[in-house]
């Protein structure tokens, strides 16, 4: 048993409203050192000659970081369960000259719910009243959400497995009234609400369907903060970070201020934007991607995972993590989640070839990853349980990759073994004639019509403020792409609980919602979301999807 945390008293707000007060001036990203050496940095350790992989491996990625404009980078290597290299590249932020080490901060985005799920996975073990299949709304009583009904059914698991079926909605600019610990309650006492408000309701049925979710993290990070009687912030630092030595792992802006060595994002949003942890700093959006740290301590993080230590986890908690849990009813890419990782029997990954050309292999080798996507950080987590290796890569800009490093990696250090034949994940037409009828959206497409012919699956949207393509191109099994407001997106086939063809995931986006044949379609008044919230939503959740699934990826058929 692991020692417990000093109680600290938690202070909600209630009834408080986000304040339209602008974000403090940034400070820069300077202020300190980072105070540890490279591993296999320089000159490699002990004066040896360093790997001529980890050399060719930096000048690739240096390249793309010329060619993609990627200020900063930091990348670690985990081999036979130990970190070989960790190395900085480039500058803290665009036009700077402070130098990114191995100790540099970086925002995590959605890297954060891996260690989020951690420490929340640590919080359940030590307390004997509570479990994964703890119902959420013991231990956060005033949570609400339509349908009402379906709330007490939400248990911490489905929270962290991404099943409770909560919109994936995300918020990266704040006030300071929403950068306090406490104010993460304005989660359940505000931005829910106003998400209710706009008709947003639970996409399906809790445990039912893979459901990405950024608020749903939130959530279980209130629940432990109940549990444990700490905060979050807290919560991370004395279950996860220091335990592993950890120690440039922060969940509060004002830490990664005072630690110093940290960096600004950048994107390009019309003007170009420079993005510290002042700016992104909204407390209930810690958990699901706000979390801020160096390759360094991200390599510690993976070799616990990989190698395991009581004083966090118990093997079975930390493998539970990394093993399938929730089937994401998606393609090649991503096809379960554990808490807080993707957990896959194979490895795809599309290849940037000479000709620019993107070039899908398959490696039949277990994999576990998350990658995230914020306004200015990229980040990528990758292992392979059974080989004992892995790597991170951190970079300050948004939103391309660095593809061509990324190839190294995965040619030449990874051991991927040889390519494999993949599965046969081909559609079966006859799986998708069941799904003809009308369907309805409440937020973003309203009514919604799917026919199904000899010529493939069709879609009418009526109501739609998008552009949209009409015919469905098949995919993989129940997945079809779909093009929606100028993105690339899957929309796949579910069955519900009953095993009948009632729902249409829409990637990134919503559910559709099977109409019974006999009921009137609901009119288009019924969308209580005006336009502009409408469209502002859409694209709002639309590119963060993309940041963190590149469309790239589609190039498999």
């Amino acid at each position: 048993m692991k020692r417990p945390l000093v109680s600290l008293s938690i202070a909600l707000l209630i009834g408080c409203g986000a304040s339209d007060e602008s974000p403090p001036a940034e400070v820069g990203g300077g202020g300190g050192d980072g105070g540890g050496a490279d591993v296999g940095g320089e000159g490699g350790q002990g004066g040896q000659p360093l790997d001529p992989r980890f050399v060719e491996l930096g000048k690739i990625l240096e390249q793309d970081m010329e060619t993609l404009d990627i200020p900063g980078a930091a990348v670690a290597l985990i081999e036979n369960g130990e970190v070989v290299f960790v190395q900085g590249y480039g500058v803290r932020e665009r036009g700077g000259t402070e130098p990114v080490d191995g100790d540099t901060l970086f925002a995590l985005a959605s890297v954060s719910k891996s260690i989020t799920a951690t420490a929340v996975s640590s919080v359940v073990e030590d307390h004997a009243d509570v479990s994964l299949d703890s119902a959420a709304i013991d231990w956060i009583p005033t949570l609400t959400f339509p349908p009402d009904e379906l709330v007490p059914t939400i248990t911490l698991r489905m929270l962290l497995n991404h099943s409770a079926g909560f919109p994936s909605y995300w918020q990266s600019s704040t006030s300071q009234a929403e950068s306090t610990d406490a104010s993460a309650q304005l989660l359940v006492t505000n931005l829910l609400p106003f998400l209710a408000s706009y008709g947003f309701e639970l996409f399906s049925t809790p445990g039912l369907a893979f459901t990405y979710s950024n608020p749903g993290y939130g959530l279980a990070a209130l629940a432990a903060e109940s549990i444990e009687g700490a905060y979050f912030a807290d919560i991370v630092k004395q279950r996860v970070a220091m335990p592993l030595g950890m120690t440039r792992t922060f969940a509060r802006a004002s830490e990664v201020e005072a630690a110093g060595n940290y960096t600004r994002g950048v994107y390009d949003d019309l003007t170009v934007t420079l993005v510290g942890p002042r700016n992104i700093d909204v407390a209930w959006g810690r958990p699901a991607g706000l979390i801020w740290s160096s390759a360094s301590d991200m390599a510690k993080f993976v070799r616990f995972h990989l190698e395991g230590d009581a004083a966090v986890l118990s093997d079975e908690a930390r493998l539970a993590m990394q093993s399938p849990q929730m089937d994401v009813q998606s393609c090649f890419a991503s096809k379960w989640y554990g808490y807080g990782l993707y957990a896959n029997e194979g490895f795809w990954w599309l290849r940037y070839s000479a000709d620019a050309a993107l070039a899908a292999r398959y490696h039949p080798v277990r994999t576990v990853a998350h990658t995230g996507g914020i306004d200015g950080f990229r980040t990528f987590v990758l292992w392979l349980p059974d080989e004992r290796a892995g790597y991170v890569l951190l970079q300050n800009a948004s939103p391309y990759r660095p593809w061509k490093a990324m190839d190294y990696i995965h040619d030449a250090i990874l051991p991927l073994g040889e390519p494999g034949t993949p599965p046969d994940d081909t559609g079966d037409p006859e799986n998708w004639a069941p799904f003809a009828g009308n369907y309805f959206d409440p937020v973003f497409l309203g009514n919604v019509t799917v026919t199904v012919d000899e010529e493939g699956v069709h879609v009418d949207m009526p109501d739609s403020p998008y552009v949209y393509a009409d015919t469905l191109t098949p995919l993989c099994n129940d997945t079809f792409l779909l093009g929606l407001a100028g993105f690339t997106l899957e929309a796949t086939l579910i069955h519900d609980l009953n095993g009948d063809p009632n729902l249409i995931r829409i990637e990134g986006a919503n559910f559709l919602e099977r109409i019974p044949p006999t009921a009137v379609a609901p009119k288009t008044t019924a969308l209580l979301a005006p336009l502009e919230v409408r469209r502002a939503e859409l694209m709002k959740a639309l590119r963060q999807h993309e940041a963190e699934h590149p469309m790239a990826r589609r190039a498999k058929r």
